[in-house]
């Protein structure tokens, strides 16, 4: 499992890659979220979603992760999900496949949700 941290001063940007089980019962404590979120973040296939509920946006996204010259069949093949848990206090991004644009994504944001936008 690969974590980083960037601490913004009023929110933290907490991005697990590959995260093993342990790893993700221990962020359903830390940051009190509903462990089947996080069932739905580790199954296979899933297709894109948002749910929002006390104070906690759910939203899994879908990016592409295949060449244009696979030859792809299946969603699984072609993309690779990445989930993200919002609230006031953190944005936390969770997915199994290293992504560049998460790498590359630094800046002075003042809340999670100026991410969104």
């Amino acid at each position: 499992m690969t974590k980083t941290v960037q601490d913004y001063g009023s929110f933290k940007w907490v991005d697990l890659t590959q995260p093993s089980q342990e790893a993700l019962l221990a962020i359903t404590e830390i940051y009190q979220l509903d462990y089947k979120l996080i069932e739905d973040s580790q199954e296979p296939g899933h297709l894109p979603k948002l749910e929002r509920d006390k104070g906690l946006s759910f939203i899994i996204l879908r990016a592409c992760v295949a060449s244009e010259y696979d030859k792809v069949t299946t969603v699984e093949e072609l993309s690779s999900k990445v989930a993200f848990f919002i609230t006031d206090q953190v944005l936390l991004t969770v997915h199994r496949v290293p992504f560049a644009f998460l790498q590359r994504e630094q800046g002075d944001y003042a809340s999670p949700q100026a991410y969104s936008r």
